[in-house]
């Protein structure tokens, strides 16, 4: 099982310990897209990608003028078609001279003609394609995955991921489900099994559960019987990236049979409009400013800004109604 553990834009000598500091099977992945989303002025999202950009080529400049390491290294780039994604490719090219090149992340594939289009974009641009890993995190991708996932197993992909947050705020959904909820996985099961059936490996998302490792235990087990051996992780941090490979040396996922996940009644207006305060109101005390996600220390709890805007919506549509 490889982890796919993000690292948040931070100081150069931050990153490269982080990246130095990957166990086998940890894959670190630097995030041109949604981790650079500013939530409160999305106006200012461009000019965070430029930074961030020019911050990565340092990175893997310094990398490779001090010590021409050859370590693992995924990067999301943005929407193939878009401004952002043309302006990513030189990361790119970068990261794959000064690194062992594990994933290049598409976001927001919607249909096999987009991956193929991305797929010849990424092979004029001198990158490896086998190394795409798209993700299918809308509806109109859900529709489409069977197709999707064909046409992955047709560029040399080897897995395919599901977007969790995307897909719920594309959804209008709140609050987003949690892995202990039937609804939480119709999607997943979506995405997985398209992805099995096309000879592909399944990635799932980040979970907002840090450290709670019952949780986290109960999702390996279910993603197991799901997906056979056959799954890998993305992981929101370090402590969440910790905490699964203890699970894993346990052997809890092999071990135990998963409990199927109850369908729950709905939540009331009032339970869901205090959620979503809370919610607000975790992110906006624990969120640092560079970054587009919080990691409420208290809760234990990763906040990704899919679910920060989605609560805002949901306040919003209160208010007006």
């Amino acid at each position: 099982m490889r982890i796919y553990q993000f690292i948040p834009l931070a100081p150069l000598p931050v990153m490269a310990r982080l990246i130095r500091s990957a166990r086998p099977g940890t894959i670190p992945v630097l995030d041109l897209e949604d981790g650079l989303l500013d939530p409160h002025q999305p106006a200012h999202t461009p000019q965070r990608r430029r930074a961030a950009r020019e911050v990565l080529l340092q990175l893997c400049s310094s990398f490779m003028a001090a010590e021409g390491l050859n370590r693992p290294l995924a990067l999301r780039l943005n929407v193939c078609g878009s401004a952002d994604f043309e302006a990513d490719l030189p990361v790119a090219r970068a990261v794959a001279s000064g690194f062992t090149l594990a994933g290049l992340l598409l976001p927001k594939v919607s249909g096999a003609d987009g991956l193929k289009a991305a797929d010849r974009a990424l092979r004029a641009a001198g990158l490896p394609a086998p190394c795409v890993l798209p993700i299918l995190e809308n509806q109109t991708a859900l529709l489409q995955a069977s197709e999707i996932t064909a046409a992955a197993a047709g560029i040399g992909a080897t897995a395919v991921c599901f977007g969790h947050h995307d897909y719920c705020l594309d959804a209008g959904l709140w609050p987003f489900p949690e892995p202990d909820a039937a609804s939480y996985w119709l999607p997943v099961e979506t995405v997985a099994r398209a992805a099995l059936a096309a000879g592909l490996r399944y990635v799932h998302p980040p979970t907002s559960g840090l450290r709670d490792r019952g949780m986290l235990a109960a999702l390996l087990a279910r993603l197991e019987s799901i997906a056979s051996g056959s799954c890998d992780l993305f992981s929101a941090g370090l402590s969440q990236t910790a905490a699964l490979r203890q699970l894993q040396a346990l052997g809890i996922p092999a071990a135990d049979s998963p409990q199927t996940p109850s369908v729950k009644p709905p939540i009331s207006s009032q339970q869901a409009r205090s959620r979503a305060e809370q919610l607000c109101t975790q992110f906006e005390s624990s969120r640092r400013a560079e970054h587009a996600f919080a990691a409420h220390g208290e809760a234990g709890r990763f906040i990704s800004p899919h679910e920060y805007l989605a609560a805002v919506r949901y306040l919003k549509a209160g208010a007006d109604g």
